[in-house]
């Protein structure tokens, strides 16, 4: 609705599943959140890939956006390493700072450089990228996955 996936607490996770990141791989997220506090404070979030107690491969620290609901929210990018091929994405609180994640999208990192063809060889096949392939995800009441861990 209105407020995304929000009311978080630390430590809270959400996820998505099966997504498929095509031959590149991403290198950067951008998150539309929404943070209603304007008192000079950041809530705080780590992207995981795969297993959401590994290492962040991302972090996020949002301040004032205009307010809790979509409406008022912001649009952030961080750069992020995800490599080739289909993983889950957890976005996990990290401290006691609540905010609303409402959308997410990953862009898709440059193709590896193609090896040079030397003496008469013949080129190796390479991955041609027609689509950017962006991943859009936006929670709704259907939509969304929540872990709490408590």
């Amino acid at each position: 609705d209105a407020y995304g996936c929000g009311y978080s607490s630390t430590n809270d996770i959400v996820y998505f599943d099966v997504v498929d990141f095509g031959a590149n791989g991403a290198d950067a997220v951008t998150v539309r959140f929404g943070y209603g506090n304007d008192n000079n404070t950041v809530t705080t979030l780590d992207v995981m890939i795969d297993d959401p107690a590994s290492a962040a491969v991302a972090k996020l620290n949002v301040g004032y956006t205009g307010a809790w609901t979509i409406d008022g929210s912001g649009y952030i990018t961080v750069p992020v390493e995800i490599p080739a091929g289909v993983h889950s994405v957890y976005f996990k609180f990290t401290n006691e700072l609540s905010g609303s994640l409402s959308e997410a999208y990953f862009a898709e990192a440059e193709p590896a450089a193609v090896e040079e063809v030397v003496d008469g060889g013949s080129a190796p096949a390479t991955f041609d990228a027609a689509v950017v392939a962006a991943v859009a995800a936006i929670i709704s009441a259907a939509g969304y996955a929540v872990s709490k861990k408590r």
